[in-house]
């Protein structure tokens, strides 16, 4: 009896190819061999001698086989612990801009837990009370915004500034605010600086801001969705690969959603490739950076 994971590959002759996976190769049989392969005689014999039916020594042989290459297959490495933090910290966000499960400090750990074993980017689902989103999705609405057309970005930006006053300038404060990033400095593991700074952006159905990392100047991103009813058939999504444009190994690893009120986090570095997908409606959100230097 052949050994079950032997391959077979019938051929339109009447012929049969075997593929032997634990040696990585191939036999071909003639149609008169593969007729005689139930039958005694040479072609079993031959079969036998060549470790493709079942027996001790191909049971042997195929056991060390699969042993070695386990052996040469290393386990991820133990995920470093992330940074110590006063959690608490999270009861003294404003409770008219953060909901407030994200003014428990548990909830901060947590993300922390999930970057630390390996998240690059971190969904904030409801990050902000639904009051204030309501107030940034209006002030968002309000801004004036400048076509950008040209290499990455097919999008219209209104450049945030304190100036803007009210719900925006209220979130900019938020950022730069020392509990705030405090506390995002212990989840994403980096120190974050205290100059910030932040794009409204608005996409229309066909515009799409094409794969690119995080920005060399920028420590860390967060995206405010301000997208009430959204839904995945809508698009927009911001998708994440685990390798750079053109890479072989490239594959989308997950997406999200600018749903009202939620945040997305990540940290600049190699698997922070991303890029926003094209809607099928009016999008709009709220992008922020932490800045280097």
């Amino acid at each position: 009896m052949l050994r079950p994971e032997i391959l077979r590959f019938p051929l339109p002759d009447g012929g049969l190819e075997l593929w032997d996976p634990v040696f990585d190769r191939k036999h071909a049989l003639t149609a008169e061999e593969s007729a005689a392969l139930a039958a005694t005689g040479a072609i079993p014999a031959r079969l036998a001698a060549q470790m493709l039916q079942e027996g001790p020594v191909a049971g042997l042989v195929r056991a060390q086989f699969w042993a070695r290459k386990r052996a040469t297959v290393q386990p991820p490495a133990a995920p470093d612990p992330p940074a110590d933090a006063d959690w608490a910290l999270a009861e003294s966000l404003p409770t008219e801009r953060i909901a407030e499960v994200w003014r428990r400090g548990e909830t901060w750990r947590r993300l922390a837990e999930d970057r630390a074993a390996g998240a690059q980017a971190l969904p904030m689902r409801s990050l902000l009370c639904d009051t204030f989103a309501r107030e940034l999705a209006q002030a968002h609405e309000g801004a004036d915004y400048e076509r950008m057309a040209v290499g990455l970005t097919w999008a219209d930006r209104h450049v945030c500034v304190p100036e803007d006053g009210g719900a925006i300038a209220a979130w900019l404060s938020t950022m730069a605010s020392a509990p705030f990033r405090t506390l995002m400095s212990a989840v994403i593991g980096l120190a974050l600086p205290e100059p910030v700074t932040a794009n409204a952006w608005r996409l229309l159905p066909g515009d799409e801001i094409r794969p690119h990392p995080v920005g060399a100047t920028y420590v860390a991103t967060i995206s405010l969705g301000l997208c009430e009813g959204w839904t995945a058939q809508d698009g927009g999504s911001i998708a994440f690969a685990d390798a750079a444009p053109g890479d072989p190994a490239f594959r989308v690893t997950g997406r999200w959603l600018p749903h009202l009120g939620d945040a997305l986090a990540i940290a600049r570095g190699p698997a922070s490739w991303h890029w926003v997908e094209s809607p099928r409606r009016l999008r709009r959100t709220l992008t922020g950076w932490w800045v280097a230097g």
